[in-house]
């Protein structure tokens, strides 16, 4: 059972990485970096930026999910 949520996570996760790679190259900024100066207020309030910053905020999720899930026993 756990083998097949790793899966599906991993699945969801590299779907996510997609979205974002696309966002880092439109805007030549790596998804960390942009996270960063988005919530510090350094950048405007497009609809791309905040699509980009919930986009970032589920991949950190799926890969907090994906480490507790290797974890188990």
């Amino acid at each position: 059972m756990i083998s097949l949520e790793y899966a599906q996570t991993r699945r969801e996760l590299l779907t996510l990485e997609g979205s974002l790679a696309g966002y880092e190259r439109q805007y030549q900024m790596s998804s960390r970096d942009f996270h960063q100066r988005f919530h510090a207020g350094e950048l405007g309030d497009s609809a791309d930026y905040f699509e980009w910053s919930a986009l970032y905020d589920m991949a950190q999720t799926l890969r907090r999910r994906l480490d507790a899930l290797e974890s188990e026993p």
